[in-house]
């Protein structure tokens, strides 16, 4: 196998420019982009679980790469870059990292703030309400700044309760207030929290909350702005209710509401209700209630959608909830489908639950997602027939399938399921774990069976299929072991089915393992190249015929 080395080109040093001569505007900018807080690195829970005596690198592990730390040192380089960055207030206004701010001096904390300025504030951080330090600091800058606050970005853990000194601060008017997220760790005890930022947000754009009790009402001014709201464990309100909010909610543009609903009496719908701009919605609740909200909305072209939801008491679904949620929400499925060329998709089924998302190489929050849990594995049945919610999508652009199974001995997967897989004649790659292959062998058996009552029905998944990828997922204990012969044996049984049906896999890929040196076992299947890892490096395999 040739191995191909890339050079770094080599630098014309007579073309570099020496960052002294660089304009001063220039440079501002260079420090603005250092200046900000969304590269740092997310911190533990909770913070200060280190030994006695310890650093400030033991506690913020990426400590000298914050942006607070990175332009304090920048301002020590030089003079003129001292300069600029010392009287530049809007460079320090986006720097309130609280985090790092409560482990320095006092002094130096307090120089920090004085060199803001009369700035607008970016505000970000966790608070560990076990620290009285951490809160009272927390509550000094709400206090002091409150109104030069352009974006507040805080979850807080060892707090029962967000105190009142807090709540008396975003009572108060918002005048730059931009972002606003607060998200405790623990569900919050307070009853009443009053009217936010006195009604008085006029350039809120961005809205999240986390186990505040928090009651919306459609009169909020402040509303108006939004473009973005996420809220999880609210005061729940009756459906009906959040579409009112969202009526005064034009500029809409991602939505996500978790556990926010009172479950509705029945599946009655009133309205419908028109959102031009939202293009991403979430919802995780009773499959009734998502259903009953999800189908009053009329959402731009393409918006994507995501539903979790569990069948547990007391949120079991009604034969006609689920008949009801099935019409509903093929609507935002069919809607995705006909705006984007969905080219990867994937289906995972344990044994209480099902996820169905489009597969890309990007986390799984950006893309549609339905999650259904049955929460006792002998009702996991009830949840195949959501599948049908897909029948009127075109999979033809769809060339990659990832099919991952984790079932109990006793459970099996039924027509659901098969006529889901025979809908998907374009996939190309398959990329499933070792349960998912056995399960599609005893799938391909039952069509085979069905292929002379039932001729005008496709007998073959993947018609198209090439290239097949076991993932290494932790679905079950065994998957934590390296590959073997008796593996190897397992996966013939798949190969084979396929050769038999004149539609070979010509690629097997077991490079998600850590090891296989069974690689011989796969000979009887010619034409078969196999890439696994031998150890150190990715070695590829062409079988012979036995």
């Amino acid at each position: 196998m040739a191995t191909h080395v890339v050079r770094p080109r080599t630098l014309d040093r007579d073309k570099i420019v020496p960052v002294s001569t660089l304009h001063q505007d220039l440079l501002w900018r260079i420090f603005l982009v250092n200046a900000d807080m969304d590269g740092d690195a997310t911190t533990a829970w909770p913070v200060f679980q280190t030994k006695q005596n310890s650093t400030h690198e033991d506690i913020l592990p990426d400590w000298k790469n914050r942006a607070l730390i990175t332009t304090w040192s920048c301002s020590h380089v030089c003079r003129r870059w001292r300069e600029i960055i010392i009287y530049s207030p809007s460079i320090w206004g986006r720097l309130i990292d609280l985090e790092s701010l409560v482990l320095i001096q006092p002094r130096w904390r307090a120089e920090v703030l004085r060199r803001t300025g009369g700035s607008n504030l970016t505000v970000k951080g966790k608070i560990n309400g076990e620290r009285p330090t951490e809160q009272e600091f927390f509550t000094s800058v709400l206090r002091d700044y409150w109104p030069r606050i352009q974006s507040l970005i805080v979850w807080t853990s060892g707090m029962p309760s967000i105190s009142n000194p807090i709540w008396e601060c975003l009572r108060r008017p918002a005048p730059v207030l931009q972002i606003f997220h607060l998200m405790p760790l623990q569900t919050s005890t307070n009853a009443d929290i009053g009217a936010l930022f006195a009604n008085n947000a006029p350039k809120i754009h961005d809205f999240r909350s986390q186990s505040i009790k928090l009651k919306f009402v459609p009169s909020v001014p402040w509303l108006t702005h939004i473009r973005r709201l996420d809220v999880t464990h609210p005061q729940p309100m009756p459906v009906q209710n959040w579409l009112q909010v969202l009526e005064n909610m034009p500029q809409i543009e991602f939505l996500n509401l978790t556990w926010t609903f009172d479950i509705p009496r029945d599946t009655e719908t009133s309205v419908q209700l028109h959102l031009p701009n939202l293009r991403d919605i979430r919802l995780c609740d009773s499959l009734r209630s998502c259903a009953v909200f999800a189908a009053q909305i009329i959402p731009a072209p393409g918006c994507r959608f995501g539903m979790t939801s569990d069948f547990g008491a007391p949120r079991v679904p009604l034969p006609q909830d689920v008949t009801f949620a099935r019409q509903h929400l093929s609507r935002y499925i069919k809607n995705w489908f006909i705006d984007n060329t969905v080219t990867g998709f994937s289906l995972s089924i344990t044994h209480i639950d099902i996820d169905i998302h489009e597969y890309l190489d990007q986390p799984p929050d950006l893309l549609p997602t339905l999650n259904l849990s049955s929460v006792r594995p002998g009702e996991l049945h009830t949840l195949f027939p959501f599948l049908d919610i897909f029948s009127s999508c075109d999979f033809g652009t769809i060339t990659t399938f990832q099919f991952c199974i984790s079932l109990y001995p006793y459970q099996s997967l039924d027509s659901y399921i098969g006529r889901f897989l025979l809908s998907l004649q374009a996939v190309e790659t398959l990329h499933s774990n070792r349960d998912g292959l056995h399960y599609l062998s005893l799938l391909e058996e039952v069509l085979l069976e069905a292929e002379h009552r039932y001729p005008a029905l496709p007998h073959l998944f993947f018609p198209r299929l090439r290239t097949v990828k076991v993932l290494r997922k932790p679905h079950t204990v065994s998957d934590m072991y390296d590959l073997s012969a008796r593996d190897a044996q397992s996966f013939l049984a798949f190969l084979d089915s396929r050769r038999g049906s004149q539609t070979p896999v010509e690629v097997l890929d077991l490079t998600d393992w850590n090891h296989f040196e069974a690689v011989d076992e796969f000979n009887v299947i010619a034409g078969l190249k196999v890439i696994y890892n031998a150890g150190q490096e990715i070695q590829e395999h062409m079988c012979g015929g036995s």
